[in-house]
């Protein structure tokens, strides 16, 4: 099994768990933890097409030569653009 967990071990937890919530209780339990496996899907698939799309925006950008030296003069600080404290 992975993570090293046997099937001792998950039929151990399984009795616990039936001992604590009981057998009236269960179905309604593994429901709950379905809906928040399915959420937690969505938001993965949602955050994982975020970061394809933002990878897409930055190659396109890089390809037309919109890189980061490319700063126009408003974009520079105070001093120029010059490391140091401004005199």
């Amino acid at each position: 099994m992975p993570g090293g967990v046997g099937y001792g071990e998950l039929l151990l937890l399984f009795a616990l768990i039936l001992v604590l919530f009981g057998p009236n209780r269960l179905p309604a339990i593994a429901r709950k933890l379905g809906k928040v496996l399915e959420q937690l899907r969505t938001a993965a698939s949602l955050f994982q097409q975020n970061l394809l799309s933002l990878d897409d925006d930055v190659n396109e950008n890089v390809s037309e030569g919109k890189g980061e030296g490319d700063a126009s003069p408003s974009d520079k600080d105070e001093n120029g653009g010059q490391d140091g404290p401004s005199c």
